[in-house]
């Protein structure tokens, strides 16, 4: 497995980039502060526009390692950011990496989350060149599952002691193995 300098990458609709601090705004505004959004998540909804401050700020010292790929998801159509995808684990030993991602609720079921995670996918393979790609999505969230697979990644198995903002909760692994 390798190490690559993280980098914009373009598709039909998308823009993905680093996330800068002014992006905090928009970050709350289209997914951050919606219920809905983030109640599959390991963190909890924002309740104001300082929480995603706190949160841009802290992407933007994370890629100073770098070793922290954290892609906003911009869609085209709007010019704003509307979800963030990012690789949440990298085990060196194992040679693989973990795949999280969450997106607005006015851009689901179009296809965006499925064009964001291929391309992620394209770059691991490409730039990291790991053994082995994973996600999990909570079991609530059958949808999640449904990009991991367009996607390419296969089912793994189920886990019952998986967290997310409201507790333990069962999580279905999918992997790609390269």
């Amino acid at each position: 497995m390798e190490f690559a300098e993280m980098r914009d990458i373009e598709t039909e609709r998308l823009i993905l980039r680093k996330f800068e601090t002014n992006d905090a705004p928009e970050v709350y505004r289209n997914y951050a502060s919606n219920d809905h959004v983030t109640r599959f998540l390991t963190w909890p909804t924002h309740t104001s526009v300082k929480d995603s401050y706190d949160y841009t700020n802290h992407v933007v010292e994370s890629y100073k390692s770098g070793r922290h790929y954290e892609w906003a998801i911009v869609f085209k159509k709007v010019g704003e950011v509307i979800g963030a995808i990012s690789i949440v684990k990298i085990r060196e030993k194992e040679s693989d990496v973990e795949i999280g991602y969450c997106i607005g609720e006015a851009f689901w079921h179009q296809g965006i989350t499925s064009e964001a995670l291929a391309a992620v996918i394209e770059f691991i393979k490409n730039d990291l060149k790991p053994k082995r790609i994973f996600a999990g999505h909570d079991i609530n969230n059958p949808h999640s599952g449904d990009v991991m697979k367009k996607c390419g990644l296969q089912f793994f198995k189920r886990m019952n002691d998986g967290h997310n903002n409201q507790g333990v909760c069962s999580v279905d692994v999918y992997e790609m193995i390269l």
